[in-house]
């Protein structure tokens, strides 16, 4: 019974009456009411925080890495009205979603979308062509910081932009994948 006298005295050395302190150690339930891990002047400039506040980059980069190990496989429909799975070959797009640019494989382009998403809401692909070439050879998860979207009538898209060294470049909409943030207040038109 000894072992439950030492429990039961460990755990009143841990309780404490609110705002009581013991040992110089604060009741942290009560202080973190009010007070986030993240400061107030972070809680708007989401890549400031993930760079700055460790909890932060450990979670979004949890997540990121959790995500980007979930396998992706791209189905299709054929003229049977059947799905089938679209196995890799040269050019399609289970290939580009593999091997997605000469620096970073399929696994990377999903790490780098998943933190976009996280700290800049929306995510985005500049798709590169080589000439001739009917599909995309090349895919790049650029920062979505870097991005203006120009709407257009009923939340359409008129055109995207990108911040190439301080100067806006119109970027083609074919030439681009989006991943919008989620916003639980949109509703079709």
């Amino acid at each position: 019974m000894r072992w439950l006298e030492r429990a039961r005295a460990a755990w009143a050395a841990l309780r404490t009456e609110p705002g009581a302190r013991r040992g110089g150690v604060p009741d942290y339930p009560e202080w973190l009411i009010g007070h986030p891990f993240i400061p107030p002047e972070m809680l708007e400039n989401h890549r400031e925080a993930f760079r700055k506040v460790p909890v932060v980059s450990a979670a979004i980069s949890l997540v990121q890495h959790d995500v980007a190990k979930l396998p992706w496989r791209v189905w299709y429909e054929g003229r049977t009205g059947k799905r089938r799975e679209l196995k890799r070959e040269d050019g399609n797009l289970a290939d580009l979603l593999t091997g997605a640019n000469p620096r970073q494989s399929g696994y990377q382009l999903r790490v780098d979308t998943i933190g976009s998403l996280y700290t800049g809401g929306n995510a985005y692909w500049a798709l590169a062509y080589f000439p001739g070439a009917p599909t995309p050879a090349e895919a790049w998860c650029l920062p979505a910081h870097n991005w203006r979207v120009i709407p257009g009538a009923n939340r359409g898209v008129v055109r995207y932009e990108y911040n190439r060294g301080g100067a806006w470049e119109e970027v083609r909409e074919e030439n681009v994948v989006h991943f919008p943030d989620y916003n639980p207040d949109d509703e079709p038109i």
